[in-house]
């Protein structure tokens, strides 16, 4: 005798065609997936199952597919995409490379990249594989780009009145034009700036500072009270141009009588206008 039985088990069909051995299991409700139980011989027939996709499942499939492409399609959901990618690989990445790759596309983005310039502004302070740095300059014109009023909120606001710990402080700000009215304000008369001597020399002697003339000039002003800065000053007349000129002046007015800074600035090549004392 042959029994029929549905292989769903949720079916719970038992004997549901006439015990025909010649009638093929998968013909015998719709081509639903059969077993067919032989008592007799032992074997086991499956039938193989006719996949079947309800046409309402397909059409939400297509229609979600259309709405996922639909929102791509969208500008801003891409710029906002492209945003949160940046925030993530800066984030994570050790290398300044691809910092600098994905602050290049939030520069292209610009204010619309608004909510990156936390993350892009830290870059300062970031130091990647290999002792790599992004500049200074790139990092600024990426904030200018995207959310100029960020960096502004970060400048410290410098006056006449500013005390000398804020002009210290402002010394090691990571903008140029911070700097260079750090030093010049602790370089007027008065001020009284004897404890940013050495802050001051740190600054001029970073070779990549643009604010190094400001700072030189700020010791010179300073006068005898900048004493310690004498021996860095006098390994700055070995740069070249501006930066060993303003150095050469500042020891003048600094220590003018030290035997060192006279051996010093009588050396080829120091310019002629600032070798005799108060020379400018």
């Amino acid at each position: 005798m042959l029994r029929v039985r549905c292989s769903q088990r949720a079916c719970g069909f038992v004997n549901v065609i006439p015990a025909d051995p010649n009638l093929a299991p998968w013909e015998a409700r719709g081509a639903v997936n059969l077993l067919v139980v032989d008592d007799r011989e032992g074997a086991v027939l499956l039938a193989p199952p006719v996949r079947r996709t309800r046409p309402h499942r397909l059409l939400i499939t297509l229609g979600s597919l259309l709405v996922v492409l639909g929102i791509l399609a969208n500008p801003a959901v891409r710029r906002a995409i492209v945003v949160q990618c940046a925030v993530h690989e800066i984030a994570t990445t050790n290398a300044a490379g691809t910092a600098e790759r994905w602050c290049q596309w939030l520069q292209e983005i610009g204010p619309p990249a608004r909510s990156a310039a936390p993350i892009v502004w830290d870059l300062h302070h970031r130091t990647f594989a290999g002792g790599f740095a992004l500049k200074e300059s790139f990092i600024n014109s990426v904030l200018d780009a995207i959310d100029p009023s960020y960096l502004s909120s970060r400048r410290p606001k410098l006056t006449r009145d500013s005390s000398i710990t804020e002009l210290i402080a402002a010394l090691k700000f990571p903008d140029v034009e911070i700097r260079k009215t750090a030093a010049d304000l602790l370089g007027e008369p008065g001020a009284g700036a004897r404890d940013a001597v050495g802050a001051l020399t740190d600054v001029a002697e970073r070779p990549q500072d643009n604010a190094r003339t400001q700072a030189i000039e700020a010791l010179g002003r300073i006068g005898p009270d900048a004493a310690p800065a004498v021996p860095a000053l006098i390994r700055l007349l070995n740069a070249s141009g501006t930066i060993r000129e303003a150095a050469a002046r500042a020891l003048l007015e600094i220590a003018p009588q030290d035997p060192r800074v006279l051996t010093a600035i009588d050396s080829p090549g120091i310019p002629a206008p600032v070798t005799q004392p108060g020379g400018r």
